[in-house]
C-alpha cells in the first residue's frame, strides 16, 4: 500500500515537472 502511494506521488511530481517545463518553454508563468 505504502509503495503504491509512493509510486503515485512520484508520477504526480513528474507530471508537474513536465507541465512546468512546457509552461516555461511556452513563455508562460
Amino acid at each position: 500500500m505504502l509503495r503504491k502511494m509512493q509510486n503515485k506521488m512520484v508520477k504526480v511530481q513528474e507530471e508537474l515537472a513536465q507541465e512546468t517545463v512546457e509552461g516555461t518553454a511556452g513563455g508562460g508563468a
